[in-house]
């Protein structure tokens, strides 16, 4: 048997009690398809970025893991090298980016999605563990509405970048790169991203917006190549797999 490498995504939806009245609408509209609506929808996908860009479109779906298998040898697309001494890949010419995902809304309020990643595990027939150690890097931030409406005007000011269009809709967030992290035996890693969403006059919470707003995000992996221990070259054969759980909280 050889090493193999799979991650293992998940989503989950947590909404504040602040909205509670409003919860149990949002949780059945939560898998609805893009475009603005007259009532209120959060959606969060989560997208396969390395292969074929679409096994995880449903989540729910038995396509819920990434096969890393054909990246982890020479040649494009490679995963295997060094893991950077610092928190920033720039300039290295190995790593990818496997997994991204997409938030939607049609509400204005506060917002985070927290990304915990777990560290690439196998446990053997007697029951002990074996991991690999990687680094991952947030990428490719971006946040835009879906609508016709005039082009929106792009504002920064300090570490934070806002969107505004027509009529006065607003979304906010950090531009502030995030400082990339790495597992280590047993200990995973988390990452957050959050923003804000603002109607333009800010008199009601968690009021509609009559058009979509968009969040993205990618997630960038270096698996270590080599050294005498986290290494795929001194790891056993085995499956290694790695769980992922991207959560969407309404602050």
């Amino acid at each position: 048997m050889k090493r193999l490498i799979v991650l293992l995504l998940t989503i989950c939806f947590m909404l504040s009690p602040v909205i509670s009245e409003a919860e149990e609408t949002l949780t059945i509209k939560a898998y609805k398809t893009g475009g603005s609506s007259t009532e209120p929808y959060l959606v969060l996908y989560a997208i396969d970025s390395i292969t074929d860009g679409s096994q995880l479109e449903n989540i729910d779906s038995v396509h819920s893991g990434i096969d890393l298998d054909e990246f982890v040898d020479n040649g494009s697309g490679n995963l295997l090298g060094t893991l950077p001494s610092g928190t920033s890949s720039d300039g290295l010419a190995y790593g990818n980016i496997v997994f991204s995902y997409r938030a939607e809304g049609n509400f204005e309020g506060k917002f985070e999605v927290t990304t915990d990643i777990e560290s690439f595990e196998y446990t053997d027939d007697l029951g002990k563990s074996y991991y690999i150690d990687a680094y991952y890097e947030p990428k490719n931030k971006s946040i835009g509405f879906n609508t016709g409406n005039s082009p929106a005007t792009i504002t920064e000011s300090g570490v934070t970048v806002s969107l505004s269009s027509n009529p006065s809709h607003q979304i906010s967030r950090s531009r502030a790169v995030t400082p990339g992290k790495r597992t280590e035996g047993p200990v995973g890693v988390t990452f957050l991203s959050s923003w804000e969403v603002s109607d333009g006059s800010n008199s009601t919470e968690y009021g509609l917006v009559d058009e979509t707003w968009i969040v993205r995000e990618a997630m960038y992996l270096i698996l270590k190549e080599s050294g005498e221990t986290g290494s795929f070259e001194s790891a056993p054969d085995g499956t290694y797999r790695a769980l992922v759980t991207m959560k969407l909280e309404v602050k």
